[in-house]
């Protein structure tokens, strides 16, 4: 009888820990998603001030 109940003390312990394990499973996805915006949102800002930048050099070149 004690075998039997320490058998299900670490079947209930291993369960409790795949069922913690499934809680956190997307908080690394959704840190990636976040991550990969942030990114994005940077990359637009750098490229959108060098192409004003750049305009603005040819627009000065070209003349009025």
């Amino acid at each position: 009888m004690t075998k039997m109940i320490a058998l299900w003390c670490q079947a209930w312990a291993w369960f409790r820990t795949m069922e913690k394990r499934e809680a956190q499973r997307g908080s690394v996805t959704m840190e990636n998603v976040i991550w990969a915006l942030a990114v994005i949102a940077i990359a637009a800002v750098v490229v959108g001030a060098i192409t004003a930048y750049v305009k603005a050099k040819s627009g000065a070149l070209l003349g009025p």
